[in-house]
């Protein structure tokens, strides 16, 4: 399971700083790109330094359906749930903020790139990812595993484009649920 605009709002705080350094309203629509330097006048650094701005303040990240935190707890009937991230925020910022987000998890786990997710979670035995990085879910459907993909604008090109019976696009975290609460029964998710 993701981290960043799965489990914890970032982009929305991330545009508010990026508005004020750019002097210019920015629009979570207007990004349609994974990488969002590569739709603003922004190198990559500036992007980054932005969200390690965002995560030294945690308590002005909200979650990004206020019910995460009991689906999350249902879905530990079935799963264990490992939040796998390659974000830039600090560890002990991010670990503070499940905590007071109340978001329980039996592993958290960081890593450098968005492809060491699926590595790692091939050696975990992840069969399920929830994530919304179009990378990620590639790589993911690469390894004939399913993907949960809460739906972004930086990633409707993608669940537009692709056909994989593995892929299944989400619009909320309720819907996730029953996603992948019907795939635990499914003899692919626990191969």
């Amino acid at each position: 399971m993701d981290l960043d605009d799965t489990i914890a709002n970032t982009t929305d705080e991330w545009i508010k700083e990026a508005s004020l350094r750019l002097n210019k309203e920015l629009h979570k629509e207007e990004i349609i790109e994974y990488h969002i330097n590569e739709i603003l006048d922004m190198d990559r650094e500036s992007v980054s330094a932005i969200y390690r701005k965002v995560w030294e303040t945690p308590d002005s990240i909200k979650l990004v359906d206020r019910r995460i935190p009991r689906i999350i707890e249902d879905l530990k009937e079935f799963y264990e749930v490992f939040i796998i991230t390659a974000t830039i925020g600090r560890r002990e910022n991010i670990l503070k903020w499940l905590g007071s987000q109340g978001i329980a998890y039996d592993r958290f786990i960081m890593v450098e790139h968005a492809r060491n997710k699926t590595e790692l979670g091939g050696d975990l035995g992840v069969s399920v990812f929830v994530d919304d990085n179009p990378n990620v879910a590639k790589f993911v459907l690469e390894e004939g595993k399913g993907i949960v993909m809460p739906k972004q604008p930086w990633n409707a090109k993608f669940i537009d484009s692709n056909t994989s019976n593995r892929l299944f696009p989400v619009s909320d975290w309720e819907e996730a649920r029953i996603v992948l609460e019907g795939l635990a029964g499914n003899q692919w998710a626990h191969a």
